[in-house]
């Protein structure tokens, strides 16, 4: 077997700008200091304690709630319509909202039960197995009610425009429903910033074949935000970039569609755009500078060479609160500086 390669320095994603843009020492935490740091290593900037990689890649495995409701959004999604496109016949009378509530809510109720109830050394023993709730990990109160009723209002929101629309077309027809490659990472294809190629990952919720070309849908659990627009424009560019990698298609054959399942208003859940009107040059050079920006924290950004000190924190108790580092980060204001109940013991 291989030996595992720490390439965060020549990889990149829209969500790696984003957590860069968000505070570049929680990127740190993610990209370098939880590296080697899984059950059975030796860990790379500390055997245990605070500032072990060990525990770095413990709290990476923790998921904040939003991002549970995401998941669970998109997985069962995923599941009928993986299920649909192979059978088709027998599948059909169970794509209803009722049948989608009931499948997501058993999987809710289950998961936030194993989460809050989780044996701490399972966790520890195995954490991406067992993964845990931010909150109950970190003992705080969590309400699941309200995670409960953007669950339903996205499944029903989607069920109730969405899936129609794709019923009219055929299931082979269809190219990705949360695709990944054989070793279980999203598709990716390689930029090239200064004749270094960089390889970008992008996570395809949706992709279809259409009457103009190629149909890329990213399924959003969020409302429409304005403060996130330019992020949202970036990540469909990028999908633009796939299509065209993988499927040699021009900007004129490809459409993209960002689908706010939360959004309460009918008229602004689905935005669809040409991928004619994405201007490519500009796209690339957005692109270009921002991997540019990543590699001015890297000492070597090729052999991932990096010191902690270079990702200049960026804390204020509102950030810090949704940081899964923020235990462990020095920078981190005190209130927001706790492990939970549970010792960590490697």
């Amino acid at each position: 077997m291989k030996p595992l390669i720490n390439r965060a320095g020549m990889e990149w994603s829209p969500s790696t700008a984003a957590t860069l843009e968000f505070c570049p020492r929680q990127f740190w935490f993610e990209k370098i200091g939880a590296w080697n740091g899984w059950p059975g290593s030796k860990g790379l900037f500390g055997e245990g304690g605070k500032e072990g990689s060990k525990v770095a890649y413990l709290l990476k495995q923790l998921l904040a709630p939003r991002a549970w409701v995401g998941k669970l959004v998109h997985s069962t999604i995923e599941e009928f319509l993986k299920r649909y496109q192979a059978n088709p016949v027998e599948i059909l009378p169970l794509l209803t909202p009722k049948h989608m509530l009931a499948y997501a809510r058993k999987r809710f109720e289950t998961e936030w039960e194993a989460s809050l109830n989780l044996n701490a050394d399972s966790f520890l023993r195995d954490p991406k197995r067992h993964p845990r709730l931010d909150p109950h990990f970190f003992a705080i109160e969590c309400d699941p009610v309200p995670l409960w009723a953007t669950v339903a209002t996205c499944i029903q929101n989607f069920a109730a425009q969405k899936l129609p629309e794709l019923l009219q077309t055929s299931p082979s027809d269809w190219l990705d429903i949360e695709a990944v490659d054989q070793d279980g990472a999203p598709p990716s294809f390689l930029f090239e910033v200064e004749n270094v190629p960089v390889r970008i990952y992008s996570v395809v919720d949706f992709s279809l074949r259409c009457h103009e070309g190629y149909l890329i849908v990213d399924w959003k659990t969020g409302r429409r935000d304005s403060l996130k627009a330019e992020s949202h424009k970036l990540q469909l560019g990028t999908y633009v970039l796939y299509a065209k990698a993988r499927w040699q298609a021009v900007p004129e054959e490809i459409l993209v569609e960002t689908a706010y399942l939360a959004e309460p208003h009918p008229h602004l859940r689905f935005h669809r755009r040409p991928g004619a009107e994405i201007e490519m040059h500009a796209l690339k050079q957005n692109i270009t500078k921002r991997i540019l920006e990543m590699w001015s924290f890297f000492d070597d950004p090729r052999s991932c060479l990096a010191q902690k000190a270079n990702f200049t924190p960026r804390p204020s108790q509102a950030k810090c609160l949704h940081c899964a580092y923020r235990g462990i980060c020095e920078a981190a204001p005190r209130a927001c500086r706790t492990l939970g109940r549970i010792e960590v013991h490697w």
